[in-house]
Formats: C-alpha cells, sequence, structure tokens
C-alpha cells in the first residue's frame, strides 16, 4: 500500500434532498426549533456585549 497515495474515496450517494412539504412538517417541532434558535442568539448578543474578563468570570465563578 503506497502512503502517498491513499485508496479512492467510496462512492457517494447521488440523490438529492428536496424540501419537506408543508403537510408533513410539524409546527410544534418548527415553534420549538425557532424558540431555541432566538434563545441562542440571546445569548450571544449578551456575551457579545460583556468585555473578555466578565465572561471569563462568569466561566469561572465568583472567586471574591
Amino acid at each position: 500500500m503506497n502512503m502517498l497515495f491513499p485508496p479512492p474515496a467510496p462512492s457517494v450517494r447521488t440523490e438529492s434532498y428536496q424540501p419537506t412539504a408543508s403537510g408533513q412538517r410539524i409546527p410544534s417541532l418548527d415553534l420549538l426549533r425557532g424558540v431555541a434558535l432566538l434563545g441562542i442568539l440571546l445569548m450571544n448578543i449578551l456575551a457579545f456585549g460583556k468585555t473578555e474578563a466578565s465572561v471569563y468570570q462568569v466561566v469561572r465563578g465568583h472567586t471574591g
């Protein structure tokens, strides 16, 4: 086996993925995903607004 030339990669599936029809979607799951994304966005906005020292203080905990 030659280490300079690895074996060819296995074949890739060629089927294409299409969007799910609206009748097959679960609205409550879409709502849950949306709320989760908004929560992540809110936490990122709050974290990016702080200085680096204050972010690390939260991670380490207050030591006095």
